[in-house]
């Protein structure tokens, strides 16, 4: 690579940082080393949090609606299917938690006193 091409970790673009250039340094700016943007850092934090079980993924769902996905198609795919599975797996725990728990419902049972005795309901 040329001093200061870059490839993104999440979507494999390039992009021009130079580490040795104080003015991002000092601005804060290193996490530009390893991604072209604030989103795809983002979204790496994220997916990289719920592999290492450090959020649920409720959480890693809710904060992944909150980032640009527009440029998904344009991640790579191991990403592209983790971002894919948390959003189906806090889709299915969503309508789970939406059902009735019918569990606890009061049920009518049969009431045998002895054999003589009609049954009661």
């Amino acid at each position: 690579m040329a001093r200061g091409d870059r490839k993104c970790v999440l979507c494999d673009s390039n992009y021009s940082y130079c580490p040795n250039c104080g003015d991002k340094i000092k601005s804060g700016e290193t996490w530009r080393f390893m991604y072209c943007s604030e989103n795809c850092r983002n979204i790496f934090d994220i997916l990289s949090a719920k592999a290492f079980g450090h959020m649920s993924v409720q959480e890693a769902a809710e904060k992944l609606e909150k980032q640009d996905l527009s440029r998904k198609s344009s991640f790579r795919n191991d990403f592209v299917k983790q971002i894919d599975d948390i959003f189906a797996i806090a889709k299915q725990d969503r309508e789970l938690k939406e059902k009735p728990d019918r569990k606890f419902e009061k049920k009518k049972t049969k009431k045998i006193v002895n054999e003589e005795t009609p049954i009661e309901y």
